[in-house]
């Protein structure tokens, strides 16, 4: 299996404020993450880190720190976890520069965010695809989308897991296409138990 964390800083915000250390009230929702993370390990799955980019250093040393002090997300410190960096949509960048970048801009992006063709790479090789994280109804639905029409193989099940999904408005439209792309929820205790 491969578990995709999207943008995990979610994890760490109440409305707009982002919050350094454990969050009380989503310590369960938090234990869970990092047991399915443990399991996927253990099992000899891949987890697969998207780091979040909106160009800010500042924002993205922010978010890092909130979970300095969470044991919680010590996994996001390890070396066997993999990490890529999405843009604010979710997704990677393109693989060729488009004719309305210049040359110098487009080298900036180089530098920060994954390829289109990068991210194809690091994803092969697995039958079941997992996404957590968020937002559900913007990067997470985005990124999910994007795999199933630009990296899915036949036989490939693609599914989130809502309890470990961070939402923020109205999700209704982004359930819907989820759906119409053949992505799945799955319960938590179901995901525990695949390979």
């Amino acid at each position: 299996m491969l578990l995709n964390i999207i943008h995990p800083y979610v994890f760490k915000l109440i409305g707009d404020t982002l919050n350094i250390g454990p969050i009380e009230e989503f310590v369960d929702r938090d234990t869970k993450v990092k047991t399915l993370v443990e399991k996927v390990q253990k099992s000899g799955g891949k987890v697969l880190l998207h780091n979040y980019s909106d160009g800010n250093l500042i924002r993205e040393v922010m978010h890092k720190s909130a979970f300095y002090e969470d044991p919680l997300f010590s996994f996001l410190f390890e070396e066997d976890i993999e990490k890529v960096t999405t843009t604010p949509y979710g997704v990677p960048i393109l693989d060729k520069k488009p004719a309305n970048i210049k040359e110098n801009d487009w080298n900036v992006l180089l530098g920060i965010y994954t390829k289109h063709s990068e991210l194809r790479i690091k994803t092969e090789g697995h039958e079941t695809i997992a996404f957590i994280g968020g937002a559900l109804e913007r990067c997470l639905a985005n990124a999910a989308i994007y795999f199933a029409k630009n990296y899915r193989t036949n036989g490939q099940k693609i599914f989130y897991v809502p309890e470990l999904c961070v939402s923020f408005g109205e999700k209704g439209e982004a359930l819907v296409k989820l759906a119409e792309n053949g992505i799945e929820t799955m319960k938590y205790e179901d995901a525990l138990h695949l390979n």
